[in-house]
């Protein structure tokens, strides 16, 4: 009776300034991934946002880099955005704690972050009904993720990483769906299996019924899908029906293909009403992950410049027309 009302994604990640291994995509895909496998709120208890050092005499060295401020503010904005419904940002009120496993991260010395943090809060609980339809709205993209081709596959994280990232920049919303919940797939309009090697001949049979209703399927690699989860080649049989779906799908040779051939999928299914543009390159924007949604008449679109190096000069496109006047409801201006 209860565990509808107590179920909850927990969960404790990372995401640091200049860190490649624990950047806020990767934590957001986690958040969305969650969201997907379990219909229940996630909790982040312990978000980790910021690493000091401890130096050789065993206290900690304070990090002041001028980035922090806004790698936070954007870890608990977008956080918010992919669906994370409670975090404890883990900021300590004291400098004693010196364990060598978790350096200790305060926030006291940081008045600039302690703003930041403020402002941020507030402007989600002020704008927490243009959060909701943003998070609320479906998704129109699927990723196959299999845990048989995790344990195979080295490459298998990053290539599931860099598919979340290719739909995401290209402004569509992500559902992970995994062999147990193949059941989902009916309602996305596009299906990638990002080097998927291991599956079953259940897995294969539910692709090919979801190509036959109109679903699209993008294979990145062309061993997907030919191996069963003991990591023996399949039958004769079970693969002529995988080339059969190859030739039905869209291949794409290696995940660096992937977003430019999502975006032209999209296209080819009036998907990209809305298109959002680099005016200094005048292609797609690059590193910025971007959602568009309906709300009372208008559109809500979040954008997030994930660049360190790079802020593009954009312009919004809907149905080919330039978007000339908007409203940045978080500064609550005009332009």
């Amino acid at each position: 009776k209860y565990k509808d009302i107590f179920d909850v994604n927990y969960n404790d990640s990372f995401a640091f300034v200049g860190d490649n291994r624990f950047p806020i995509q990767g934590k957001m895909l986690w958040y969305d991934y969650l969201r997907s496998v379990i219909d229940a709120p996630v909790i982040n208890g312990e978000n980790h946002v910021i690493e000091d050092t401890i130096n050789n005499s065993g206290t900690t060295d304070i990090n002041y880099d001028s980035r922090i401020p806004s790698h936070v503010a954007t870890d608990m904005w977008q956080g918010a955005i992919h669906g994370s419904d409670q975090t404890s940002n883990w900021l300590l009120s004291d400098n004693e704690r010196t364990a060598q496993s978790y350096p200790n991260a305060t926030a006291l010395y940081r008045p600039d972050l302690l703003s930041e943090i403020s402002k941020t809060t507030l402007d989600m609980e002020r704008l927490s009904d243009e959060i909701t339809a943003i998070q609320d709205a479906p998704s129109d993209t699927a990723i196959l993720y299999s845990d048989a081709s995790w344990n195979y596959n080295s490459n298998f994280t990053a290539d599931n990483y860099n598919a979340y990232l290719a739909a995401i920049y290209n402004g569509h919303k992500v559902k992970f769906i995994t062999e147990k919940t193949l059941d989902n797939l009916t309602d996305q309009k596009v299906l990638i299996v990002p080097n998927c090697a291991n599956t079953t001949a259940e897995t294969i049979q539910k692709i090919k019924t979801y190509i036959d209703g109109g679903g699209k399927v993008i294979f990145v690699g062309t061993d997907c899908l030919k191996k069963d989860r003991n990591n023996q080649s399949l039958s004769v049989d079970v693969l002529s029906a995988v080339s059969n779906l190859y030739s039905s799908a869209v291949t794409v040779d290696d995940i660096s293909e992937l977003s430019d051939a999502l975006y032209n999928t999209y296209d080819k299914m009036g998907l990209n009403a809305i298109t959002v543009t680099d005016e200094t390159t005048g292609r797609k924007v690059a590193d910025t992950e971007w959602t568009a949604v309906r709300k009372d008449g208008d559109y809500i679109i979040n954008l997030c410049n994930y660049s360190e190096t790079h802020t593009p000069n954009i312009s919004i496109r809907i149905n080919g027309k330039k978007v000339k006047q908007f409203r940045e409801l978080r500064k609550d201006k005009t332009y």
